[in-house]
């Protein structure tokens, strides 16, 4: 047994060395099915040795034996057939089992030598081939050595060698000077080359900057054509509404006149529609639009001023108390409006729509004059609890009130102004005033 291991044990460290030394192919392979098999012949070897061995089965019953004085089987030692036996007999014995176990033991070393002669006669064959390899790549040398030799005889000397020496020399030296200038024009051109690389690639950087500039100069150009495009339709937009704005005040103005009766304010009224035609036709140009919306934002503060001293005075007409204006900030139309609303109580839907056309055109035109008529709406309502009251004391000194705002016109536009778009919220009161005033005198 320990024999059978041993070989088993040499096997495979054979096959591990020639599984380290052997190329990558089916020779590896084959090795590690011989290793595994070797392992498993070793694996059921061991396995047999350690098989632990069975108890024999014994019959035992129970003691309830009633005579307590029976005798009672000694169960330590347990029944062996073989111990009635001769000594002739367990010799036998012994010696079937020793052969038994010696026959065993020479069919595994047999079946382990048919494997190691399997596999010497794979290594074998395996060298056959090497051997076969080399045989041929012995031959291929031998064959180039010939053929080189050869050549060698070929351009060696003859009798004759000085004199084809001396030609080998000439043709040797003329090759190598034009293998020099071959080598130098190849270097030239090599150069050139790299120099050409590098011109096309800074060339095709700056193409691609051109690129990128005509295209950023493009869209500049259509961003600017949709702002001029967008300028031209917002600024006939705002001429527009200017020139209807005039259209209103110039008719406004010229039904003043007729019912006004005094000639030296029906000439100042003329003059003004006159300067406000003028105005009207200034403004149709956008940059003297624009030159007006900077010029009333410039002059703000002045305007604030002034609209207090006319609050003031008509304050001081009408025998009433008014706190002054304080000056608000105007972020845009909607906001102006609001602070309109929320400040001014109107007595009449009329009013509150006048208001609103008057903010939503007013405002992009001139922005000041929506202030100075939030300053007379806001006078009325300070001076007066309802509209009967107001109609009662227009009715009374309706004309001082409004002569006192147009005397001073010529000298002062911003009251002409302020007169002429506080007509429409007073239209209607001031015709009557001044009907009653025409019968009285």
């Amino acid at each position: 047994m320990v024999i059978l291991f041993v070989g088993n044990v040499k096997l495979l460290t054979r096959l591990i060395q020639d599984f380290a030394g052997a190329d990558a192919g089916g020779r590896k392979a084959q090795c590690i099915t011989e290793m595994m098999a070797v392992l498993g012949d070793m694996q059921s070897q061991v396995q047999k040795v350690n098989v632990p061995r069975r108890r024999e089965a014994e019959l035992r019953r129970c003691n309830t034996d009633l005579r307590r004085g029976a005798p009672q089987r000694d169960r330590a030692k347990p029944l062996d057939p073989a111990a009635s036996d001769t000594p002739d007999v367990q010799k036998l014995r012994r010696e079937l089992f020793s052969s038994f176990n010696a026959r065993r033991n020479q069919e595994r070393m047999c079946a382990s030598l048919c494997r190691e002669k399997e596999f010497i006669a794979t290594e074998l064959a395996r060298k056959v081939r090497e051997l076969g390899e080399a045989e041929e790549l012995v031959e291929d040398l031998r064959r180039q050595n010939s053929v080189l030799l050869e050549k060698l005889k070929a351009c060696a000397p003859g009798e004759n060698g000085d004199a084809g020496d001396g030609e080998a020399r000439t043709h040797n030296s003329a090759l190598q000077e034009r293998n020099k200038a071959l080598t130098e024009q190849l270097l030239r051109s090599v150069d050139a080359g790299r120099v050409m690389k590098r011109r096309l690639a800074e060339v095709q950087e700056e193409n691609a900057r051109v690129a990128e500039v005509t295209v950023a100069v493009a869209k500049s150009v259509g961003r600017i054509r949709e702002k001029m495009n967008a300028g031209c339709a917002e600024v006939e937009e705002e001429v527009k509404s200017l020139d209807r704005v005039l259209v209103g005040l110039q008719g406004k103005l010229l039904k003043l006149c007729v019912l006004n009766r005094s000639d030296r304010v029906r000439a100042t009224a003329m003059a003004d529609v006159a300067h406000l035609e003028k105005m009207g036709l200034e403004l149709k140009c956008p940059i003297c639009y624009i030159i007006s919306l900077i010029a009333s934002i410039l002059f703000f503060p002045i305007l604030v001023y002034y609209v207090n001293t006319v609050e003031s005075l008509a304050a001081l007409k009408c025998g009433s108390d008014i706190c002054f204006l304080e000056p608000i900030e105007i972020c845009s139309v909607n906001c102006l409006q609001s602070h309109l609303l929320q400040s001014v109580k109107f007595h009449t839907t009329e009013e509150h729509n006048l208001l609103d056309d008057f903010v939503g055109t007013g405002v992009r035109v001139f922005p000041y004059l929506v202030l100075c008529n939030y300053c007379i709406i806001r006078h009325l309502n300070s001076c007066f609890s309802s509209h009967e009251q107001f109609d009662k004391h227009l009715q009374k000194h309706g004309s001082c009130i409004w002569d006192q705002y147009l005397i001073n016109s010529n000298r002062h536009l911003v009251k002409l102004k302020v007169t002429i778009f506080s007509a429409p919220l007073l239209f209607n009161t001031t015709i009557a005033t001044t009907k009653s005033v025409d019968t009285d005198h």
